[in-house]
Formats: structure tokens, C-alpha cells, sequence
């Protein structure tokens, strides 16, 4: 979870939500092995210093075993475990760029007052929105603060991809008008 103002940017798309780089960088999300991203994973293993919160390994029986915390591992034992990296085992890995986020502004009247964006880092403190989406959370920016959430697995991440993402937001609910909007 993330809580900061909100500023306007111009630069970002309107499905694109500004996150601070510092505050990405503490927040973790898990990322699920798979053929496509394995070497990936393994850098960020091998990253001096560490930056994978938590490894979890796909037991034989089906389950997982006992999470390996990164931060009290040897660069050595850290080598080992990412040579041994297989498909389904789970990495908490920094957020990064193009990772899904729901956004909200309280108090949450309407569905449009909750919506998915996807990430896009920046540096400074404060999160970056669109002009153009900031009717939908009845932004002034005269210090609106934004409540973040990152979601914590693949089927959170789809579900809300499929209800929230802003470009399937278009029209309002209540209205049937333009929920987007200069």
C-alpha cells in the first residue's frame, strides 16, 4: 500500500499512474517463474546488494517450501538458490514499470473512484496522474492525497485488469456520460 499527494503530468498516459522510484523500490510484488522470465529472475537473484524480498520454491509434493528471505542470505547461498530456479517457484521482486495498481481517492462514492492503472516510475515523492483521468477522482490537486494498492497475485491482477483497467472505463455508470475527460 501506498499513500501520497497526487501532481499532474502531461507526460504519462492515462492508463499510466506516475509511482515514486524510492517508495517502488520498497514495495514487492510476486512474480511466478516461467520459461519466459527465468533468466530475469535470476539476475535479480544474483543483484549485489538484493533486491528479492522473498523466494519461495515449488516443493515435490505440489506446495511450497519455507520462504528464503533475501535480505539475511550469503551472496553464495543467493547464487545457489538462483541456479536452482525452476518454473512456479515465486520471487518478490521490486515494482517495476508496466505492473498493475488499483488507485483511489477517498471517500470512494462511485466504481470510477476506484481504478487499475499500471505503473510507471519516476523520481520524487509524489504519484503522477494523467490530467485527463482526474474527474474520476475529483482531483483540484491542491493536495489530494491517493491511496495505492498493489495486488498480490496473478488472479487479483486479472480480475482487476478486467473490472477497473481505465481503458474499459470510458463511460460512466451512473450516467452513461464521459468519465474521461479534459
Amino acid at each position: 500500500t501506498l499513500r501520497t499527494v497526487a501532481v499532474a503530468a502531461d507526460n504519462i498516459l492515462i492508463e499510466e499512474v506516475g509511482v515514486p522510484r524510492d517508495a517502488a523500490n520498497q514495495i514487492h510484488t510476486p512474480e511466478v517463474c516461467t520459461m519466459y522470465n527465468k533468466e530475469k529472475l535470476r539476475k535479480l537473484m544474483n543483484a549485489d546488494p538484493p533486491v528479492i524480498s522473498e523466494y519461495r520454491r515449488i516443493s515435490d509434493s505440489g506446495g511450497f517450501d519455507k520462504p528464503f528471505y533475501f535480505k539475511t542470505i550469503s551472496k553464495e547461498n543467493r547464487e545457489n538458490l538462483a541456479k536452482g530456479l525452476k518454473e512456479g517457484d515465486i520471487i518478490k521482486r521490486p515494482t517495476q514499470d508496466g505492473d498493475v495498481i488499483m488507485v483511489n481517492r477517498q471517500p470512494t462514492i462511485h466504481k470510477t473512484n476506484w481504478m487499475a492503472h499500471k505503473v510507471r516510475l519516476f523520481d520524487g515523492k509524489a504519484i503522477r496522474m494523467n490530467i485527463a483521468i482526474c474527474q474520476n477522482y475529483n482531483l483540484d490537486f491542491d493536495g489530494d492525497e491517493m491511496n495505492n494498492k498493489f495486488p498480490q497475485s496473478i488472479v487479483s491482477r486479472a480480475e482487476i485488469m478486467q473490472k477497473a483497467y481505465v481503458p474499459n472505463a470510458f463511460v460512466r455508470d451512473i450516467d452513461s456520460g464521459p468519465a474521461i475527460l479534459l
